[in-house]
C-alpha cells in the first residue's frame, strides 16, 4: 500500500468486522482484510462511493466526529456502531486516518467502546504541532486515553512530510500507529520485535526519501 503502509498483528482469529473511517480513493487496506474474511464498514463525507471494484459492508456518506450532528453529516463511532448493527460485537478492528479529527473523535469515545476494538490502526496528524502548549495537552490526553486498554506495538511514520525538529525531538507530522489491546497482548502475543523499521515496513510514498522513526520515539529501538 502506498498511502497507509499499515502492519497488523498476527491475532486475528475471531475477527470479522473492521470500522474503516476515512476512505478516500483507495481500499487496499480493507481489501486485504476481505482476502481474509474481515469485512469492513466505510464512512467518509468527501467520497460518494466505496472505491471502485470493493463491496464493503456498508458505506456512510458521513464524516465521524465527536458527536453526531444531521446538519453538517458528523456522526460520533458510537452511533456509527448502532447505525450499521455493530453496537454488540466485542472484538473488531478500528482503522482510522481522518485527517486531524482523531484527536476530538476518540476523546468523546466512550471507553466500553474503544475496548471493542481488539487492534485499533490509525494515523496521528498534526505532530510538528506538538510544541504548541494546547495541542501539548490535548496529545497527553488522547495518548492517556488510547493507552488505558491498547498498547502501541507498532509504529511508522508517514513520509509524506519531513520531520522537523524542536530542539532536540525529531518530529514525525504524520505517524501510523497500530495498538492491540493489553488483554490480547498478554494471552496472545509470545514474540515481539525490539527494533523498528520493520522488515515488513515500507515508504508509504515510494518516490520520496524514507523518515525512519527518529531516537525517542522508540524506546526499544536498537
Amino acid at each position: 500500500m502506498n498511502d497507509g503502509g499499515y502492519l497488523i498483528p498476527d491475532c486475528l482469529d475471531g475477527i470479522s468486522v473492521c470500522l474503516s473511517p476515512g476512505v478516500d480513493r483507495t481500499a487496499d487496506f480493507e481489501r486485504e482484510l476481505a482476502d481474509m474474511g474481515i469485512r469492513s464498514h466505510l464512512i467518509d463525507k468527501t467520497v460518494d462511493a466505496p472505491p471502485d471494484g470493493f463491496t464493503p459492508l456498508s458505506f456512510t456518506k458521513k464524516f465521524v466526529g465527536p458527536v453526531t450532528c444531521a446538519k453538517t453529516d458528523l456522526i460520533s463511532i458510537q452511533d456509527w456502531l448502532d447505525e450499521v448493527g455493530e453496537t454488540a460485537r466485542e472484538d473488531m478492528i478500528l482503522q482510522m486516518d481522518i485527517e486531524g479529527a482523531e484527536y476530538a473523535t476518540l476523546l468523546a469515545t466512550p471507553r466500553n467502546i474503544r475496548r471493542q476494538f481488539r487492534i485499533i490502526v490509525l494515523e496521528l496528524h498534526n505532530l510538528n504541532a506538538l510544541g504548541n502548549r494546547a495541542f501539548l495537552q490535548v496529545f497527553r490526553d488522547f495518548s492517556d486515553m488510547l493507552l488505558q486498554d491498547h498498547v502501541v506495538v507498532h509504529a511508522h511514520p508517514n513520509n509524506i512530510r519531513s520531520p522537523v525538529r524542536l530542539g532536540e525531538v525529531v518530529l514525525h507530522p504524520f505517524l501510523e500507529l497500530t495498538l492491540l489491546r493489553r488483554d490480547v497482548l498478554r494471552d496472545a502475543i509470545e514474540e515481539h520485535r525490539h527494533d523498528l523499521p520493520h522488515p515488513l515496513d515500507h515508504p508509504c510514498v515510494p518516490e520520496l526519501p524514507d523518515a525512519p522513526l527518529a531516537t525517542g520515539w522508540f524506546a526499544g529501538r536498537r
